[in-house]
């Protein structure tokens, strides 16, 4: 672009601020043409386009009336009117997107509570309006700037973004390619702890960053899209960190050997006995969920090593050199309630026997039902046909 061409474009540019302005008082518009004169001259130096840097010159005329804290035209009041409360709707529901996901992202890592998604969704759908008003230029950055909320918000930001020192923000500034990373790793211990709504929800927030991160510095109409998802990741990551530093410290690793145990002491088998002492050939063992108690099962195949409940095991022995399974009780069970009725059966002798001596007795019958009864004398009768 020639220097006529600029030149012509400055001048243009110039007469339809005035324009837009000439509501002003005589002497303070020439006041405010004096200053903005030099600084559209030195921006065109800089860009070579007024309009892609500032915007039209009404928006740019509308900018200088907010800053200068100017009334609106007379005419364009009721517009104005409407494009102010625009606005507010803007600022506002914004900023109620930006809470929602500071609550769901601290949320985030439960998979409790699934009506944090629906907050989420109708927050978003609140906003909507708001942001097709900005996205379609029907809402100004000016009309959101001359919000005395946004004002007051904007004031305060910069008061707090001024408390660390030049050092302390250069360094975080220069953690910035490490957000990506830390980013990936958010979404893969929302996988480890079984989130995974979680892990759509910060999947869909990632990869829009990654998009929108880098164009906001130019395009500020995602600043609040973006503010909202790095408020929702942040959320979600220090509630991830907490939640892994409190399974650390509540659940200590311990080994836990398999099988079962019974007083801290390992069982080999379990068997089981009817009331009269009669084994039960098979049975099955579950717990009070009625989980299966599920354990290694003997064989002699090598290659087998199936789990199931199913009990008595048979007992794996090796002879001359074989392997083999025995079946059956190792031991003689006493019936549970030999005690509390009399048996009727005959009692397995026992392996060991023992000597008592036997002291002289008259010879007892072998039969249980026969007896021994004295016999006196009795004269003799006779019988006579």
């Amino acid at each position: 672009m020639n220097t006529t061409e600029t030149r012509q474009e400055l001048v243009d540019y110039l007469r339809r601020v005035r324009a837009a302005l000439a509501d002003l008082p005589a002497d303070e518009l020439a006041e405010v043409m004096e200053d903005v004169e030099p600084h559209l001259a030195e921006v065109l130096d800089e860009t070579g386009d007024l309009t892609g840097r500032l915007g039209t010159p009404e928006d740019y005329a509308a900018e200088l009336r907010a800053a200068g804290g100017y009334p609106p035209p007379a005419s364009a009041d009721s517009a104005r009117g409407k494009s102010r409360l625009a606005a507010r709707y803007f600022v506002w529901s914004t900023a109620l997107l930006t809470f929602t996901c500071l609550v769901v992202g601290g949320m985030l890592a439960q998979p409790r509570h699934q009506e944090k998604y629906l907050w989420l969704f109708f927050t978003l759908l609140a906003a909507a309006p708001g942001l097709v008003w900005v996205f379609s230029g029907y809402l100004r950055r000016a009309d959101v700037e001359s919000l005395p909320e946004y004002r007051f918000a904007r004031a305060r930001g910069v008061a707090a973004a001024g408390l660390p020192s030049p050092r302390v923000v250069e360094f975080i500034r220069s953690l910035r390619p490490g957000w990506w990373v830390a980013r990936v790793v958010l979404v893969l211990a929302l996988m480890l702890v079984g989130a995974t709504e979680g892990v759509v929800v910060a999947v869909v927030v990632v990869a829009f960053l990654t998009w929108a991160g880098p164009r906001s510095s130019t395009d500020r109409r995602l600043l609040p899209l973006v503010v909202a998802g790095n408020a929702l990741l942040a959320t979600a990551t220090l509630t991830v960190v907490l939640y892994a530093s409190d399974r650390s410290s509540q659940r200590p690793y311990e080994y836990v050997s398999p099988g079962l145990n019974y007083q801290g002491k390992y069982l080999d088998n379990v068997y089981a006995v009817d009331a009269d002492g009669k084994p039960i050939p098979e049975f099955y063992l579950y717990d009070h969920e009625g989980m299966p108690l599920n354990v290694v099962r003997n064989s002699c195949e090598s290659s087998s090593r199936a789990f199931d409940n199913r009990f008595p095991q048979p007992q794996v022995e090796y002879r001359g050199g074989q392997c083999v399974e025995l079946s059956g009780l190792p031991f003689v069970p006493l019936p549970p309630n030999a005690t509390l009725r009399p048996s009727t059966t005959s009692v397995i002798p026992s392996t060991s026997a023992t000597t008592t001596p036997v002291s002289p007795s008259p010879s007892v019958s072998l039969s249980p039902s026969v007896t021994t009864t004295p016999v006196s004398s009795a004269p003799a009768t006779t019988t006579t046909g």
